[in-house]
């Protein structure tokens, strides 16, 4: 296998793509997909894994810290905003579970455990989130909107939260923590 196979960018364009997502960032910590539009958690997490490839580890954290700060109770984000104007506030499985695909991509970049301590509860809340909307067959439900769950699951968003498990189950026993709902899920 030839190095621009497992590279397929140069380096130059690794440092460029993060310069730009880097110049999106709002001060918050929010990385929309284009200024003053539309924001959703799961690219929001998909930009962040971005800025750390690019080793832009301090914006990063930022888009992490953006999530912890901004995390429902139910242990979901909100759908969809543009700017400031929350556009959806239901919340997505995928987007929550996804949390966890940009922690370990974190960890696997810095080989630093006290990011997973630190954004663990984050983790775990949104992982539990996702799992919880289980439906009888085995499937995930898409989304829960105004307390009502989406009884049909997305073929993307499950492979999404499949992926994510995988994830999890991995920080999970990095840290020494036990989680077989999570398997079972």
């Amino acid at each position: 296998m030839t190095d621009r196979h497992r590279h397929p960018l140069t380096p130059l364009q690794v440092a460029e793509t993060g310069a730009f997502i880097a110049d999106r960032q709002t001060p918050e910590g929010r990385l929309p997909w284009i200024p003053d539009a539309k924001w959703d958690p799961w690219d929001h997490v998909h930009a962040a894994m971005g800025l750390v490839l690019a080793g832009r580890l301090g914006q990063a954290l930022r888009a992490f810290d953006f999530l912890v700060r901004t995390q429902l109770p139910e242990g979901g984000w909100h759908q969809e905003w543009h700017g400031d104007t929350l556009v959806s506030d239901a919340q997505e499985t995928n987007h929550a579970a996804y949390f966890a695909t940009g922690l370990w991509h974190l960890y696997r970049h810095t080989s630093d455990r006290d990011y997973l301590v630190e954004y663990w509860g984050t983790m775990e809340r949104a992982i539990d989130f996702a799992v919880a909307m289980q439906l009888p067959n085995g499937s995930i439900a898409w989304l829960l909107n105004k307390g009502n769950v989406w009884r049909a699951p997305l073929l993307t968003g499950s492979s999404s939260v499949h992926g994510s498990l995988v994830c999890a189950i991995r920080v999970a026993e990095t840290l020494g923590h036990d989680r077989p709902a999570w398997r079972a899920a």
